[in-house]
């Protein structure tokens, strides 16, 4: 007697959450037993907690602003990525100069949740430095910048998405114009 395909695509579907719910449970359940011998239940407790915020995986939403003075176009390449707290993640932004002549701005980061804005670890970034761009059309008129960072695995668990945004604002040079 043949089974109907998706009988068979839905047990495997089934086996496959199976064997990564084992990947997951299996160091805790190893962990259970040793810390059950030896009477070191709330160490273990502490241990497994940190062991499941390290493998959850959180959303971070990349988005920027531009001052309204600034004639500079700014988009991330990729809107979200899901990444693992500990991990360094690397997302990537273009700039645009819309102007006919060179711009000076400079980026500063804002992190939300206020609670995750500590855990948020910057590594390399195009923050807190003055860019200079040459005028539309020019070579370098359009650039990508990275910014390369790591969630701290101490974010609470009941932080699931965290947004990066920039604020693109008038860089020193322009603004000892002003």
């Amino acid at each position: 007697m043949m089974s109907c395909p998706a009988t068979y695509s839905r047990w495997l579907a089934i086996l496959a959450i199976l064997a990564g719910l084992q990947s997951v449970t299996q160091p805790l359940v190893a962990n259970a037993t040793s810390a059950v011998a030896s009477g070191r239940s709330s160490a273990l407790a502490e241990q497994s907690a940190s062991y499941v915020a390290a493998r959850k995986e959180i959303i971070i939403r990349y988005g920027a602003t531009t001052e309204r003075s600034i004639k500079v176009s700014v988009r991330p390449l990729k809107l979200a990525a899901k990444v693992r707290p500990g991990e360094k993640t690397v997302g990537v932004f273009r700039f645009s100069n819309l102007s006919d002549s060179p711009v000076t701005f400079r980026a500063r980061s804002v992190v939300t949740p206020a609670q995750a804005a500590e855990l948020v670890k910057r590594h390399a970034s195009f923050c807190d430095a003055d860019i200079t761009m040459p005028a539309r059309g020019q070579p370098g008129a359009t650039m990508d910048r990275e910014v390369e960072f790591t969630v701290d695995s101490a974010l609470s668990p009941a932080i699931d998405t965290i947004a990066l945004h920039w604020m693109i604002e008038g860089g020193a040079r322009d603004q000892a114009s002003h």
